[in-house]
């Protein structure tokens, strides 16, 4: 009996073990939750003064119900009412959206969020201590989906993301206008509501072998992730 007592008193004190242990693993971040207009759950993190999703947006509703169009590569899309193409792992890398959704009257962030304006963009970088060295912060940490920069020639293995602001942002890609997937694994692309011109928006990258977040400019028939942020 005695055994008995003492094996299930080892194997709890294992079981706690393996829970601290796995609390640590997550760096001591602490992730919200939000939900949007097609029920999806996902992450959170308070970032200084801003809160934002801690993963790529998936939905293909707008808030008030209306289906975001699947783009089957037409300018029309773009020009008008915006659409979404898949990435290859839903889950994990999101949906990819032209600029149109977030211009769309029907709205594509639930009640409470919305895409982020280019200076909200660059409140976040600041935060994170300025573009040279905010996207390591803000990368998923270690090379389960990113390349390992060490892979290109002069590789800096300090461009490894460190996700220690709990962005935790993973390389979805792109698709270009033409609808064809381009740098999966090692680029992310996020779209802000800015634009900078009829047919250009400002937006955020990430790129696996360096540690910058870059801020650009591109047509808006490209297809990137989307954040949102909190209202």
């Amino acid at each position: 009996m005695n055994f008995i007592k003492l094996t299930v008193k080892v194997v709890l004190v294992i079981i706690i073990s393996f829970i601290m242990d796995g609390c640590k693993k997550d760096d001591n971040l602490v992730y919200g939750t939000m939900t949007d207009q097609e029920g999806n759950v996902y992450k959170t993190i308070i970032i200084g003064a801003q809160t934002w999703m801690a993963e790529n947006l998936r939905t293909t509703t707008y808030r008030n119900g209306e289906p975001i169009i699947k783009v089957i590569y037409s300018k029309s899309y773009w020009q008008q009412d915006g659409g979404y193409l898949d990435s290859e792992n839903i889950p994990i890398f999101g949906r990819l959206y032209t600029w149109g959704v977030i211009s769309n009257s029907n709205n594509i962030s639930p009640t409470g969020w919305h895409v982020p304006t280019d200076k909200e963009w660059t409140s976040l970088i600041t935060f994170l201590g300025g573009e040279e060295v905010a996207g390591k912060k803000m990368k998923e940490k270690g090379t389960a989906h990113w390349e390992d920069p060490m892979t290109v020639p002069g590789g800096d293995p300090t461009a490894i993301g460190t996700n220690e602001s709990g962005f935790n942002a993973v390389p979805a890609g792109a698709y270009d206008p033409e609808g064809t997937p381009q740098v999966k694994g090692t680029y992310s692309f996020f779209w802000s509501s800015t634009e900078s011109e009829s047919s250009f928006a400002w937006g955020r990258s990430l790129v696996f072998y360096e540690s910058q977040c870059f801020r650009f400019e591109d047509p808006k028939d490209f297809a990137f992730s989307l954040r949102l942020v909190k209202d």
